[in-house]
């Protein structure tokens, strides 16, 4: 946010439409690639959803205006969320019994102490 408002001189209430439609696609993008995955194979996938949040992340710095920021942010959450639909099935096929060592969102053990 902070990039694109003080270096790329976007105003802020444009930064805040493109990271919500970049939110929108993330959406959408979910649940079809995970349907890719399962049907053409989750490794392929994720390693392909891994180098386009490599190039939509790098192409943060040619955004110079607003529709490249759009496309910018929204290739590389749409990216995001797809690489973790996609390396779902993954974790679920070489965990094994240890799945939830594998999921960094699960390995917390949030208040399980008390």
């Amino acid at each position: 946010m902070l990039y694109f408002t003080q270096a790329v001189h976007l105003p802020a209430d444009r930064v805040g439409l493109g990271l919500g439609l970049a939110g929108l696609v993330a959406l959408a993008l979910g649940v079809t690639v995970g349907h890719l995955a399962d049907t053409y194979g989750a490794r392929g996938v994720y390693t392909l959803t891994l180098a386009v949040q490599a190039l939509a992340t790098a192409g943060f710095v040619l955004a110079d205006s607003f529709w490249p920021f759009v496309l910018a942010v929204c290739a590389a959450a749409g990216a995001k969320t797809a690489g973790t639909a996609a390396r779902s099935p993954l974790i679920r096929h070489y965990g094994g019994d240890r799945r939830g060592v594998l999921r960094p969102w699960s390995a917390c053990r949030c208040g399980a102490d008390t």
